[in-house]
């Protein structure tokens, strides 16, 4: 009997077949393997898009006010793409039905970084994929991704990218995969920090520090070599740039964007 074909709704909600999708140690299980920190985590009670007691006074600053997308717009252009705006205090990528092209498109910040630390908030709907860029430079490819290094944004079970350990939340897009999974479940809002120094890279994922790589090494080289970036001769050869949200037409949601300078 020939199975059903699963469309629309029902395909976006699906969870990825078992054989398709091989899960990642949770986290908690593996705590000898991977470094834990509360650096970062917003509380439950918090209303996102302050600073926590801790940043106050040390260099913290908010990228996203929760009212406005001062301080943002589209990449390679001043024009803040339509499909993005502020939803109940979130940097918000709506699904805008019928929208051409035009109205699309990822955002960087006005400001450039090179030596950092990032903190901020993140929820996908369910089958959502987004990513967060840095080192961005406008001119250096013709689209984002080509040039700047991504951390993945994503609904591990439910898109399609979630077959690959290095395509995962928290991977460096299609170089580096995470040690476990520290993931919340579609619709949850995930803390993630980003910490850059002189070419060394850290991701973290609600607490747990998943990704870990130099920049100038001869093994993120060779990944790299052998990764999608292969043909992109600009991909990840500078050490400051802008910050950017990914548009790959999913809802995703942003807020608690603040950053510091090391």
């Amino acid at each position: 009997m020939k199975a059903p074909v699963t469309t629309g709704l029902l395909a976006a909600l699906a969870v990825i077949p078992a054989a398709a999708f091989s899960p990642l140690p949770d986290c908690s299980s593996v705590a000898s393997q991977v470094e834990y920190s509360k650096d970062g985590i917003v509380a439950a009670t918090s209303s996102g898009n302050e600073l926590l007691s801790d940043e106050r006074g040390r260099g913290w600053r908010l990228l996203f006010d929760g009212k406005s997308m001062r301080g943002w717009r589209g990449f390679d252009t001043e024009a803040i793409p339509r499909a993005w705006r502020v939803e109940k205090g979130a940097l918000t990528l709506s699904k805008v039905e019928g929208e051409s092209t035009e109205g699309r498109g990822d955002i960087v910040t006005d400001a450039q970084f090179a030596n950092f630390e990032l903190r901020l908030q993140w929820a996908v709907e369910p089958g959502a994929n987004s990513g967060i860029f840095f080192f961005a430079r406008e001119g250096a490819a013709d689209r984002i991704w080509k040039a700047a290094p991504e951390v993945q944004v994503l609904d591990d079970a439910r898109h399609k990218d979630g077959e690959l350990p290095s395509h995962r939340a928290g991977a460096l897009y299609d170089i580096y995969e995470p040690k476990c999974n520290a993931l919340k479940p579609a619709g949850e809002y995930n803390d993630a920090r980003l910490v850059v120094r002189n070419g060394h890279v850290e991701h973290w994922l609600n607490g747990y520090r998943l990704v870990e790589y130099d920049l100038d090494s001869d093994d993120f080289r060779k990944r790299v070599a052998a990764s999608k970036f292969r043909e992109q001769p600009e991909f990840a050869r500078v050490h400051r740039g802008r910050l950017g949200l990914q548009d790959h037409g999913d809802v995703i949601r942003f807020r608690s964007i603040r950053w510091r300078e090391l």
